[in-house]
């Protein structure tokens, strides 16, 4: 499905579709169902930082990944806009999880626990420096700021991700060998590495 919205388009694709429907008519597994909210809220944070900056995107998808966005008039952008609109998806889920550890402390409800542990989740895993994750987006623009050959400030990225990328590989073998089954961080950092290595 496509349609344009204040001369942005927006693309909802099948499988986003298909996946918010299996999680509130089959699944019905809370934790999914708000941790895929949190994280498109996530991803609003980068659009409001966005108008905020003047940076109107030129199109914006919603696929099973999450929500993306094509910015337009790149040319215009500087890197400390570019730093800011990085910072605006991890910046939501901090003030989330400030906000539901206040009412967590004040009722003991454990609803907010888990609540905060998602939006506590979110934020860490995309404030790590990696290449396509947030962190990894200011860890760059904050190089292409204070070092004067760009070539450098990517070689300096892709060894940084790298880096991280394999120590999410070490976890995600040791919860594997730990639970049996769980896969998931595993699937997710061998996803980050094909990443890239598509950049390199």
């Amino acid at each position: 499905m496509e349609l344009t919205v204040k001369g942005i388009r927006v693309r909802v694709t099948f499988w986003f579709s298909f996946c918010i429907c299996y999680l509130l008519c089959i699944a019905r597994n809370e934790i999914l169902f708000y941790a895929v909210i949190f994280s498109l809220l996530h991803e609003c944070g980068h659009l409001l930082v966005c108008l905020y900056c003047k940076a109107k995107p030129k199109e914006i998808c919603f696929s099973i990944l999450g929500m993306t966005m094509v910015e337009g008039n790149d040319e215009k952008i500087s890197y400390r806009e570019e730093r800011f609109i990085a910072l605006g998806g991890p910046l939501v889920n901090l003030l989330f999880l400030v906000g539901f550890l206040v009412c967590f402390l004040f009722t003991e409800r454990e609803t907010y626990l888990t609540l905060l542990i998602i939006n506590g989740f979110i934020f860490l895993f995309n404030s790590l420096p990696i290449f396509s994750l947030d962190g990894g987006r200011v860890l760059l623009f904050t190089l292409l700021l204070h070092v004067k050959e760009a070539e450098r400030a990517y070689k300096i990225e892709k060894i940084v991700s790298l880096i991280f990328i394999i120590l999410l590989l070490w976890i995600g073998f040791f919860v594997l060998f730990k639970t049996k089954y769980n896969v998931s961080l595993l699937l997710l950092s061998f996803y980050l590495l094909s990443v890239l290595y598509k950049k390199c």
